[in-house]
């Protein structure tokens, strides 16, 4: 069944033709685009290590990364439940000189090396607890609150138990004066969402054009039913019920998830042969989180589907023109999508991790 449900929601990607442009966040990118003026203000970047070349990384294997990329930011996780909790990581983070932007899940994600579906907690004040013990002798500089929330092989999703979990969170966080984001909305169906809100302003041109970008005709030919796309009718509810959440709790960030080259998730072209990006569909959902939550945003996980060096500069380009305070960036091998790693398993920098690391030169 999962398995139904994965190619269900691949398929809203298309694989779309891109024109050469500036490298602008209005405008799409190809490979021999010229890139703006460098970008000398405050850098937003930070990593997330995992996985490459089926190697672990290992938490000095993490730093070193992180070192020669010269993030300010390292992404961590830590669980209320299922086991004392280990600061180990963090501590380490923090020792080496990085903010670390932290995941604070009610459960483990992995039991036994296996991901495990969860639930948010019916014990709101037993999680106040947990949460406010947790905390107590650490400050992150951001905190999330699970991962993907909308992710339905990660949880049995229910919006409104989220959102109180969210807004016990933020009530303990805000007290100790450290910044609250979601866990992350995973990006496939906000395309969707995007193209319905330039349908219900109005602006049918725009939507045509932002559909034959970013959605195979499949799922416009089945818009606004979607009778045959069951899972992603559930996840347009379960999303704009988050976003509708969002915008009336005190959150200081709205969270989101993404990867490119978007049109490198359907599935008829390997990401591995897209050499351009349309960048315009990231600033796209970037202005429509705002518009419709009325918050700041950031993304907690960015990366690549392949290992493009010009193509990381246009999506690090596009971070720095639409003033994103936090882009954490991706940096394993596989998992849904088959993102691509920056470095190598003994944690060199591959020719895309360089680029990566050469473009934050001149942020502070």
């Amino acid at each position: 069944m999962k398995t139904v449900t994965l190619l269900i929601l691949l398929s809203i990607f298309s694989c779309t033709s891109t024109k050469k442009s500036t490298g602008n966040a209005d405008s799409t990118n190809s490979e021999s685009s010229n890139l703006p003026a460098v970008y000398t203000g405050t850098n937003p970047f930070g990593i997330l290590v995992n996985i490459a070349d089926g190697m672990p990384p290992g938490i000095e294997k993490k730093v070193s990364v992180a070192k020669d990329l010269g993030v300010p930011y390292i992404r961590s996780t830590i669980a209320l439940t299922g086991g004392t909790i280990n600061f180990n990581e963090y501590k380490t983070f923090e020792s080496n000189g990085f903010k670390v932007i932290l995941n604070i899940n009610y459960a483990r994600q992995l039991m036994d090396g296996k991901t495990q579906v969860r639930t948010s907690p019916t014990n709101i004040s037993e999680y106040k607890s947990l949460l406010t013990n947790a905390v107590a002798d650490i400050k992150p500089e951001l905190v999330a609150i699970e991962n993907e929330e909308n992710n339905l092989f990660y949880y049995d999703v229910d919006p409104q138990a989220y959102l109180k979990e969210l807004g016990a969170a933020i009530e303990v966080l805000h007290a100790k004066g450290i910044k609250v984001t979601n866990g992350g909305i995973v990006s496939r169906t906000i395309l969707l969402l995007v193209y319905e809100d330039y349908l219900n302003m109005g602006m049918k041109k725009e939507a045509a054009d932002y559909a034959s970008r970013a959605m195979i005709q499949d799922i416009v030919n089945d818009y606004p039913g979607l009778q045959n796309h069951k899972v992603i009718q559930k996840q347009m509810s379960i999303i704009k019920q988050l976003l509708e959440g969002y915008k009336k709790l005190p959150l200081d960030y709205v969270n989101f998830h993404w990867y490119e080259p978007v049109s490198g998730r359907g599935a008829s072209q390997a990401p591995e042969n897209i050499k351009a990006i349309d960048t315009r569909l990231l600033a796209e959902t970037v202005t429509y989180f705002r518009k419709v939550t009325g918050k700041e945003v950031i993304t907690t996980e960015i990366g690549q589907l392949n290992s493009s060096p010009e193509i990381v500069k246009h999506m690090m380009q596009t971070v720095l023109d639409l003033k994103m305070p936090y882009a954490i960036w991706y940096s394993g091998d596989g998992g849904d999508g088959k993102a691509v790693a920056v470095n190598n398993g003994d944690g060199s920098l591959r020719p895309y991790g360089i680029a990566f690391r050469d473009y934050l030169k001149g942020l502070k």
